[in-house]
């Protein structure tokens, strides 16, 4: 599924280009084996320490890309490697969110879960904890999706003044953005999903494995998936808004 759509995302932003057979060759080597990291991190399980290390390089990836991209505005540099940059990041990114879920649903003590997911809201289970969190992630929601379809549709509008010029250079770049735009949007969307299997599958974990209550297991799982979307969620929609602040790139 990750090589499939990795592909996708080549065709769409080389559509419009003259690129040689070597150098199409030369990029889908790449992307292939870019593509086998995060295929890898699906299939062997992670502990914690390494985890961590991880999710480190995954905000890191973040900031870099908003300081590199913010530099190379004000120097007048091509911001043309945002696109593929973007493409790397997701599939990093998604994931990593499958191996946390997957290190959440099978650790059995509540007092041992990943740093990660308890670092917003940590162990305290109360009422006041749990409502504050699943209101944080109501707002990232809304907020993530506002930001998606406003960038979708700022798109929109450059693709037909770009396509009206023929500039295949421009062509080829709103192309990758919009290759960006819909990774992001769908990883976000992925994020959401995960908050659910998180909740739903660590509560019924809980309780029919670990012979938890119900109870417990319902305010353990709430924190955990909160916690776990809200880090992610800010991270898309950082990554979200660098993208879209690439746009006016070309007017510079």
């Amino acid at each position: 599924m990750i090589l499939l759509t990795a592909d996708i995302f080549i065709q769409k932003t080389m559509s419009c280009s003259l690129i040689n057979k070597g150098e199409i060759m030369k990029k889908n080597i790449y992307t292939l084996i870019i593509a086998l990291i995060p295929v890898i991190m699906l299939m062997v399980p992670l502990v914690n320490p390494v985890l961590y290390v991880l999710f480190g390089i995954d905000v890191a990836a973040v900031i870099a890309l908003g300081a590199v991209t913010f530099i190379r505005k004000l120097r007048k540099k091509d911001l043309l490697f945002v696109p593929r940059f973007v493409l790397v990041w997701v599939l990093f990114n998604i994931a990593l969110v499958v191996s946390l879920s997957r290190n959440i649903l099978t650790t059995e003590a509540f007092e041992n879960q990943n740093k990660i997911s308890s670092f917003l809201f940590g162990k305290n289970t109360s009422t006041i904890n749990i409502i504050i969190s699943v209101v944080i992630f109501l707002g990232l929601t809304i907020t993530g999706l506002i930001i998606g379809n406003t960038g979708k549709n700022r798109l929109k509008n450059q693709w037909e003044s770009v396509k009206n010029e023929g500039n295949k250079e421009k062509i080829e770049f709103y192309g990758g953005l919009d290759g960006s735009f819909r990774f992001l949007n769908g990883a976000f969307v992925f994020v959401i999903f995960i908050t659910l299997v998180i909740f739903f599958g660590g509560t019924l974990v809980g309780n029919l494995r670990y012979g938890k209550s119900m109870i417990d297991c319902i305010k353990e799982n709430v924190l955990l998936a909160m916690g776990t979307s809200i880090v992610f969620q800010a991270l898309n929609i950082c990554c979200n808004f660098i993208v879209s602040n690439c746009f006016e790139w070309f007017e510079q």
